[in-house]
Protein backbone atom coordinates (compact mmCIF):
# COMPACT_ATOMS: atom_id res chain seq x y z
CA UNK A 1 0.00 0.00 0.00
CA UNK A 2 3.03 2.34 -0.63
CA UNK A 3 0.24 5.11 -2.11
CA UNK A 4 -0.98 5.37 1.41
CA UNK A 5 0.67 8.16 3.36
CA UNK A 6 0.46 6.37 6.92
CA UNK A 7 -0.60 2.65 7.05
CA UNK A 8 -0.56 0.45 10.79
CA UNK A 9 -1.57 -2.90 10.17
CA UNK A 10 -1.48 -5.19 13.32
CA UNK A 11 -0.03 -2.76 15.62
CA UNK A 12 -0.28 -3.69 19.42
CA UNK A 13 1.28 -2.96 22.91
CA UNK A 14 1.18 -4.29 26.07
CA UNK A 15 2.37 -2.95 29.09
CA UNK A 16 2.05 -5.95 31.66
CA UNK A 17 -1.41 -7.37 31.28
CA UNK A 18 -2.85 -4.12 30.08
CA UNK A 19 -3.14 -3.62 26.06
CA UNK A 20 -2.84 -0.55 25.80
CA UNK A 21 -3.13 -0.51 21.58
CA UNK A 22 -4.53 -3.98 19.97
CA UNK A 23 -4.14 -4.94 16.30
CA UNK A 24 -4.60 -1.59 15.25
CA UNK A 25 -4.87 -1.31 11.16
CA UNK A 26 -5.53 1.93 9.54
CA UNK A 27 -5.18 3.89 6.54
CA UNK A 28 -4.73 7.50 5.96
CA UNK A 29 -4.66 9.06 2.48
CA UNK A 30 -2.04 11.37 0.92
CA UNK A 31 -3.30 15.00 1.68
CA UNK A 32 -6.37 14.33 3.90
CA UNK A 33 -6.58 15.73 7.67
CA UNK A 34 -7.66 12.55 9.56
CA UNK A 35 -8.52 12.92 13.01
CA UNK A 36 -7.58 10.05 15.35
CA UNK A 37 -10.35 10.23 17.89
CA UNK A 38 -11.20 8.53 21.31
CA UNK A 39 -11.70 9.46 25.43
CA UNK A 40 -8.81 9.68 27.41
CA UNK A 41 -6.90 6.68 28.33
CA UNK A 42 -8.27 4.82 24.47
CA UNK A 43 -4.63 4.12 23.57
CA UNK A 44 -4.01 7.10 21.31
CA UNK A 45 -0.73 8.76 22.63
CA UNK A 46 0.24 4.92 22.73
CA UNK A 47 -0.50 4.20 19.36
CA UNK A 48 1.29 7.53 18.38
CA UNK A 49 3.94 6.60 19.85
CA UNK A 50 4.20 3.42 18.08
CA UNK A 51 3.63 5.58 14.68
CA UNK A 52 6.91 7.11 15.48
CA UNK A 53 9.60 4.55 16.92
CA UNK A 54 9.13 6.08 20.18
CA UNK A 55 7.53 3.05 21.67
CA UNK A 56 8.58 -0.25 20.58
CA UNK A 57 5.66 -2.49 19.35
CA UNK A 58 4.95 -5.86 20.20
CA UNK A 59 2.83 -6.68 16.90
CA UNK A 60 2.44 -5.15 13.81
CA UNK A 61 4.01 -3.57 11.38
CA UNK A 62 3.85 0.96 10.38
CA UNK A 63 4.33 2.07 7.10
CA UNK A 64 4.98 5.93 6.25
CA UNK A 65 4.43 6.19 2.25
CA UNK A 66 5.50 2.57 1.66
CA UNK A 67 9.01 2.75 3.91
CA UNK A 68 8.70 0.49 6.94
CA UNK A 69 12.22 0.99 7.99
CA UNK A 70 11.94 2.27 11.44
CA UNK A 71 14.79 4.97 10.41
CA UNK A 72 13.44 6.11 6.64
CA UNK A 73 9.83 6.18 7.48
CA UNK A 74 10.29 9.43 9.86
CA UNK A 75 12.31 11.50 7.29
CA UNK A 76 9.12 13.33 5.44
CA UNK A 77 7.82 13.27 9.28
CA UNK A 78 7.23 16.07 11.65
CA UNK A 79 5.44 15.59 14.87
CA UNK A 80 4.15 16.59 18.20
CA UNK A 81 3.34 14.27 21.28
CA UNK A 82 1.88 15.06 23.94
CA UNK A 83 3.69 18.50 25.90
CA UNK A 84 6.33 19.53 24.06
CA UNK A 85 9.17 20.16 26.09
CA UNK A 86 11.92 22.83 25.12
CA UNK A 87 14.98 24.63 26.69
CA UNK A 88 13.38 27.39 28.87
CA UNK A 89 16.54 29.35 28.95
CA UNK A 90 16.60 29.65 25.41
CA UNK A 91 14.53 31.92 22.90
CA UNK A 92 11.69 30.68 21.38
CA UNK A 93 14.05 31.41 18.09
CA UNK A 94 17.20 29.89 19.39
CA UNK A 95 15.29 26.17 20.23
CA UNK A 96 13.72 25.75 16.77
CA UNK A 97 17.82 26.51 15.49
CA UNK A 98 18.45 23.95 17.60
CA UNK A 99 16.09 21.68 16.20
CA UNK A 100 16.59 22.23 13.03
CA UNK A 101 20.48 21.89 13.13
CA UNK A 102 19.60 17.96 14.51
CA UNK A 103 17.14 17.62 11.62
CA UNK A 104 19.45 19.17 8.97
CA UNK A 105 16.47 21.72 7.98
CA UNK A 106 17.42 25.15 6.23
CA UNK A 107 17.68 27.74 9.61
CA UNK A 108 15.95 30.08 6.98
CA UNK A 109 13.06 28.18 7.85
CA UNK A 110 12.57 28.97 10.84
CA UNK A 111 11.08 32.38 10.67
CA UNK A 112 8.06 31.31 7.92
CA UNK A 113 7.22 28.74 10.74
CA UNK A 114 7.00 31.05 13.72
CA UNK A 115 5.00 33.20 11.57
CA UNK A 116 2.52 31.05 11.20
CA UNK A 117 1.79 29.85 14.38
CA UNK A 118 1.74 33.32 15.52
CA UNK A 119 4.84 33.60 17.29
CA UNK A 120 7.05 35.84 15.30
CA UNK A 121 6.64 38.64 17.73
CA UNK A 122 7.76 36.68 20.62
CA UNK A 123 10.07 34.68 18.79
CA UNK A 124 13.57 36.00 21.14
CA UNK A 125 11.33 35.92 24.28
CA UNK A 126 12.66 33.21 26.33
CA UNK A 127 10.53 30.36 26.43
CA UNK A 128 10.01 30.08 30.16
CA UNK A 129 7.96 33.35 29.68
CA UNK A 130 5.88 31.70 27.24
CA UNK A 131 1.99 30.20 28.41
CA UNK A 132 0.66 26.95 28.25
CA UNK A 133 -0.95 28.13 24.40
CA UNK A 134 2.30 29.33 23.21
CA UNK A 135 4.64 26.34 24.08
CA UNK A 136 1.79 24.68 22.10
CA UNK A 137 2.29 26.85 19.01
CA UNK A 138 5.92 26.77 19.37
CA UNK A 139 5.68 23.01 19.51
CA UNK A 140 3.68 23.04 15.65
CA UNK A 141 6.52 25.49 14.76
CA UNK A 142 8.94 22.83 15.37
CA UNK A 143 7.08 19.95 13.78
CA UNK A 144 6.13 22.17 10.67
CA UNK A 145 9.59 22.71 9.83
CA UNK A 146 11.39 21.55 6.80
CA UNK A 147 7.73 21.10 4.98
CA UNK A 148 7.15 17.78 6.34
CA UNK A 149 4.77 15.70 3.48
CA UNK A 150 3.22 13.97 7.40
CA UNK A 151 2.34 15.82 10.28
CA UNK A 152 1.52 13.32 13.17
CA UNK A 153 0.30 15.78 15.78
CA UNK A 154 -0.95 14.56 19.37
CA UNK A 155 -3.54 16.80 21.12
CA UNK A 156 -1.83 20.09 19.33
CA UNK A 157 -4.95 22.28 20.67
CA UNK A 158 -4.18 21.27 24.14
CA UNK A 159 -4.47 24.84 25.82
CA UNK A 160 -5.16 27.09 23.68
CA UNK A 161 -8.07 29.38 23.92
CA UNK A 162 -11.23 29.78 21.00
CA UNK A 163 -8.79 31.82 18.84
CA UNK A 164 -5.84 29.87 19.77
CA UNK A 165 -8.05 26.43 18.29
CA UNK A 166 -9.19 27.91 15.37
CA UNK A 167 -5.72 29.38 13.97
CA UNK A 168 -4.54 25.77 14.25
CA UNK A 169 -7.46 24.36 12.49
CA UNK A 170 -6.74 27.17 10.22
CA UNK A 171 -2.87 26.06 9.79
CA UNK A 172 -3.78 22.40 9.64
CA UNK A 173 -6.35 22.61 6.76
CA UNK A 174 -4.11 25.26 5.12
CA UNK A 175 -1.22 22.89 4.87
CA UNK A 176 -3.43 20.36 3.48
CA UNK A 177 -5.11 22.70 0.57
CA UNK A 178 -1.62 24.53 -0.63
CA UNK A 179 0.76 21.96 -0.15
CA UNK A 180 -1.07 18.84 0.27
CA UNK A 181 0.74 17.83 3.41
CA UNK A 182 -1.45 14.54 4.72
CA UNK A 183 -2.25 15.29 8.57
CA UNK A 184 -3.20 12.62 11.66
CA UNK A 185 -4.52 14.74 14.49
CA UNK A 186 -5.33 12.86 17.82
CA UNK A 187 -8.05 14.75 20.11
CA UNK A 188 -11.05 13.92 21.97
CA UNK A 189 -12.60 17.56 20.95
CA UNK A 190 -15.32 16.81 18.74
CA UNK A 191 -16.82 19.79 17.09
CA UNK A 192 -12.61 20.58 16.57
CA UNK A 193 -12.20 17.53 14.54
CA UNK A 194 -15.32 17.35 12.53
CA UNK A 195 -14.29 21.05 11.29
CA UNK A 196 -10.82 20.43 9.70
CA UNK A 197 -10.80 16.91 9.37
CA UNK A 198 -12.03 14.33 6.20
CA UNK A 199 -12.49 11.18 7.79
CA UNK A 200 -12.19 9.85 11.56
CA UNK A 201 -11.36 6.64 13.21
CA UNK A 202 -12.36 6.09 16.97
CA UNK A 203 -9.97 4.36 19.48
CA UNK A 204 -11.73 2.50 22.72
CA UNK A 205 -9.89 0.37 24.81
CA UNK A 206 -6.77 0.08 22.66
CA UNK A 207 -9.14 -1.19 19.59
CA UNK A 208 -10.11 0.56 16.26
CA UNK A 209 -14.31 0.62 16.96
CA UNK A 210 -15.32 3.14 13.67
CA UNK A 211 -13.81 4.86 10.75
CA UNK A 212 -15.72 7.13 8.62
CA UNK A 213 -15.96 10.00 7.23
CA UNK A 214 -17.14 13.15 9.12
CA UNK A 215 -20.08 13.71 7.54
CA UNK A 216 -23.37 13.11 9.91
CA UNK A 217 -23.77 13.26 13.70
CA UNK A 218 -19.84 12.09 14.56
CA UNK A 219 -20.99 12.83 18.12
CA UNK A 220 -23.65 10.06 18.36
CA UNK A 221 -21.08 8.04 16.44
CA UNK A 222 -18.73 8.47 19.26
CA UNK A 223 -20.76 7.95 21.94
CA UNK A 224 -22.54 4.90 20.20
CA UNK A 225 -18.72 3.01 19.94
CA UNK A 226 -16.75 4.13 22.96
CA UNK A 227 -17.01 3.19 26.38
CA UNK A 228 -15.71 5.83 28.04
CA UNK A 229 -13.88 3.47 30.73
CA UNK A 230 -10.16 4.10 31.44
CA UNK A 231 -8.19 0.72 30.99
Amino acid sequence: MASEALVTTGLSKRFGARHAVSDLSLSVRPGEVYGFLGPNGAGKTTAIRCMLGLTSLDAGNVQIFGESDPVDRLRNVGAMVETPAFHSFMSGRENLELAAAYSGVDIQAIFPALERVGLADRAEDKVGSYSLGMCQRLGLARAILGEPKLLILDEPTNGLDPRGMKDVRDLLTGLAEEKGTTVFVSSHLLAEVQQMCTRVGILDQGRLVSESSVEGDIEALYLATTSGSIQ
